[in-house]
């Protein structure tokens, strides 16, 4: 199996069976973080921190299944501690209800109950007052950085962490 011989080459030091690795997934591991993070350059940055772990304890690793599905699964586990170091968490899958994919022919309860949820997120997120939905769109919708919503904005990075906490806080409050 290919998976298995590219590993198996990596773990041996090949640094064209690495770069192989880093071509094949790089691209889609960044839209993946970006569906935890919400910022492309901490996307960028999670997964090429991703790699080079990888890359650094390869010796070490233990695959069971696929090396596609390893590294899934880190740039995940990855994300998650980014967000966590932010103090940002989402227990309650809030914010990956912006990337809900209904099948039109395939209605289900799963996707009626998210679908659900999602309406109700995006009511909370209407009834936000102004200043703290703006902020919130930008961020999480138009992927913007802090500083470019400090830009855009002309308000302090403090005032922006403080309105997506109250922004997380009353989207959490309602689901509890």
């Amino acid at each position: 199996m290919l998976d298995t011989k590219l590993f198996l080459e990596i773990q041996g030091g090949n640094r064209e069976s690495f770069k192989r690795l880093f071509y094949l997934y790089y691209d889609s591991l960044v839209i993946y973080a970006e569906g935890y993070l919400y910022d492309r350059a901490s996307s960028e940055d999670v997964v090429q921190e991703v790699f080079i772990c990888f890359w650094e304890h390869a010796d070490t690793i233990n695959i069971t299944t696929s090396i596609k599905g390893y590294m899934y699964k880190m740039v995940r586990n990855k994300c998650l501690n980014h967000l966590k170091k932010l103090d940002i968490s989402d227990k309650l899958e809030i914010l990956e209800y912006t990337h809900i994919r209904v099948p039109d022919n395939h209605p289900n309860k799963l996707q009626d109950e998210r679908i659900k949820k999602f309406n109700k997120v995006s009511h909370l997120i209407e009834s936000m007052p102004n200043r703290m939905r703006e902020i919130f769109n930008l961020k999480y919708k138009q992927n913007y950085s802090y500083s470019e919503i400090s830009r855009e904005l002309n308000i302090s990075t403090n005032t922006i962490k403080t309105q997506l906490k109250r922004a997380k806080d009353l989207l959490h409050s309602h689901f509890l």
